[in-house]
């Protein structure tokens, strides 16, 4: 049997005894501890990096919601009278939106036309050019939106 021994920071002495090819290691209690200390500080650190379970639950949301959608999509798909119900409501809802932004169009000519009759004839020419491109790019973006 072969027996070394070291010390360590603190100077405690540490046997290292091989026996029979095995290394067998004698610390004291308070090195124990240390060792302890560190693994459970190491496992904390590795524990803080892995996603919360947040991340977990809304994965799983994530996934049911792409369940129900695909089960919602071959109802429709094997109901005929209900996917040309919903190709109605769509159109009635396009018509809608169109007459909408063609009615803000129209407020927005007769809000210019008021604007022009107050202004003063000095500013009249500029203030209706301003006027037009402003509510011109509104009703543009909007447009842009819907399709």
């Amino acid at each position: 049997m072969l027996c070394i021994s070291f010390s360590d920071q603190r100077n405690h002495t540490v046997p290292l005894s091989l026996l029979s090819g095995n290394f067998y290691l004698l610390i004291s209690t308070d090195q124990l501890i240390e060792v302890n200390d560190r693994i459970d500080q190491n496992i904390k650190n590795f524990m803080k990096t892995l996603p919360s379970e947040d991340i977990y639950f809304e994965a799983v949301r994530e996934i049911i919601k792409d369940i129900l959608k695909e089960y919602i999509k071959k109802r429709i798909n094997d109901d005929p009278e209900l996917k040309a119900g919903i190709a109605d409501v769509l159109k009635e809802f396009i018509a809608a939106k169109l007459k909408e932004y063609d009615s803000m169009a129209r407020m927005a000519r007769i809000t210019a036309k008021i604007g022009v009759k107050i202004a003063p004839d000095s500013i009249k020419d500029e203030a209706m050019d301003d006027f037009v491109n402003v509510f011109q790019k509104e009703i543009e973006e909007i447009i842009k939106k819907t399709l």
